[in-house]
């Protein structure tokens, strides 16, 4: 489970979010409810606790004088305050709220947030699309979110982004990835890469992306508007092509 914190009590429940490692967002400034700091994935064998002024429950419920005790890489408990155990390091949080990380179902860690970001896509290689993942990813870990699902990118970069922020030290969140999209030849992102035009077309793509160990196939049900010609109002593939996608994918 990993951590997120923020400098007022929210007013709504968030959704959970769990993880591997524990990560720590360690505070530095905050400006209202913004989540700032630096991630800090915790590899140690000693015992620490957490004091913030309000601590938030999976479940939803917002509560008061409770600590966070973490045995080494893994969160242990949620016990009352005053209840820390001997030797343990005590990192205080006046003011902030801790809770559950957030989980963001639809990103593109690939995208740039501008006007060229279909033309940066088409023209950078791996290599620069991999750093801005890698960036966005180190963004998305400060705001709190700790588990993502990326949605669409080049396969190969998307894997390697995977593969990088699975690994030691890693500053960014559980990542899903797709690969690219299966979509028509001039369909929605088929500057992605995924271009199948027919129903053989598609269900080798989607074989071909579950070989290479995406954590799921998604494909363009109709144009969008971010891709030039494509119609976000009308269907790409029909009905039966889409049946006989979901037996090969189950």
């Amino acid at each position: 489970m990993v951590a997120g914190m923020c400098s007022r009590p929210p007013t709504s429940s968030t959704a959970s979010g769990f993880h591997p490692a524990c990560c720590e967002i360690w505070l530095d400034h905050v400006s209202g409810d913004q989540f700032l700091g630096r991630a800090v994935t915790m590899k140690q064998t000693g015992v620490w606790v957490l004091q913030p002024e309000c601590l938030m429950l999976p479940s939803g419920e917002l509560v008061s004088q409770h600590d966070l005790l973490v045995e080494g890489d893994q969160i242990a408990a949620i016990v009352p305050r005053g209840r820390v155990p001997e030797g343990a390091v005590v990192r205080e949080a006046p003011g902030m709220t801790l809770l559950p990380g957030l989980i963001d179902s639809h990103v593109h860690l690939t995208f740039s947030a501008d006007g060229d970001m279909v033309r940066n896509l088409v023209e950078e290689g791996p290599a620069a699309q991999l750093e801005r993942a890698l960036d966005n990813a180190r963004r998305t870990i400060v705001g709190g979110v700790t588990t993502v699902f990326d949605c669409g990118g080049r396969t190969d970069v998307m894997l390697a982004v995977r593969e990088a922020l699975s690994g030691e030290g890693a500053q960014g969140p559980k990542t899903l990835v797709s690969g690219a999209p299966i979509t028509t030849s001039e369909g929605h992102c088929h500057w992605l890469g995924g271009g199948a035009d027919t129903e053989d077309d598609v269900l080798a793509m989607a074989r071909a992306l579950a070989a290479a160990g995406v954590d799921m196939v998604k494909i363009m049900l109709t144009g969008g508007n971010v891709t030039h010609g494509s119609n976000p109002r009308m269907l790409q593939y029909p009905l039966d092509l889409l049946k006989a996608l979901s037996r090969v994918c189950r």
